[in-house]
């Protein structure tokens, strides 16, 4: 085996991803492509995601994770961006919903978004906040399982990048979603915790860079 790909094979590894698996830093979708996670949310579920947004306008529910029942439902886990009097970020969690009306959010920043049964906030890639608040939710399990890149069972895609998603249920780790290339180079989540694949379930390709 020569060095250079010694090298590459023992860096894979290190990542947490297959031998065969190339590491990308994001996945993009164009609002049509989206993953599914396989679990229902419930009051201990928090996500924390690191993304980068494609457009600031022309937005309405474009989900960047979650689910719910139905659009009149309680057992709610999502976050979104929306258009409807500034562009700004929406938490919505077992009913409760908070609005971040930020009007410096912009394409070329990079924003840490957070959302808990104790916690909704944004900031930037260097710490500086955006938005925080702290709160408690009732008990409460939702029957949809939950997707990236979107909400369930609603179709408003989120036209952006994801760098990363950490999926917890309390203070444990139970997904970990890092954007890669499967061994034919088709574009993909892979959770490290679980050691899956992940593929776009809408319709078109991720892009990735």
């Amino acid at each position: 085996m020569n060095r250079r790909r010694f090298i590459w094979q023992k860096a894979q590894a290190q990542s947490g991803l297959p031998s065969s698996y190339t590491a990308v830093d994001y996945l993009q979708s164009s609002g049509e492509q989206w993953i599914e996670m396989g679990v229902a949310p419930n009051q201990n579920t928090k996500a924390v995601l690191k993304i980068k947004i494609n457009e600031v306008n022309g937005y309405y529910g474009s989900s960047l994770i979650g689910s719910r029942t139905d659009a009149n439902s309680n057992d709610q886990f999502f976050t979104y961006l929306d258009s409807s009097g500034g562009t700004r970020f929406l938490f919505r969690m077992d009913g409760q919903t908070e609005a971040i009306s930020w009007k410096g959010l912009t394409t070329d920043k990079i924003y840490i978004v957070t959302l808990s049964g104790t916690e909704m906030k944004a900031e930037l890639e260097d710490g500086t906040a955006v938005f925080s608040k702290t709160f408690s939710v009732s008990d409460f399990e939702s029957t949809v399982t939950m997707a990236l890149f979107k909400s369930k069972p609603l179709n408003n895609g989120f036209q952006g990048r994801i760098y990363s998603c950490k999926h917890y249920s309390g203070d444990e780790l139970i997904q970990d979603f890092v954007p890669c290339l499967n061994a034919d180079g088709v574009p993909c989540m892979y959770d490290l915790i679980r050691r899956r694949t992940f593929y776009n379930k809408g319709t078109g390709s991720f892009t990735w860079g």
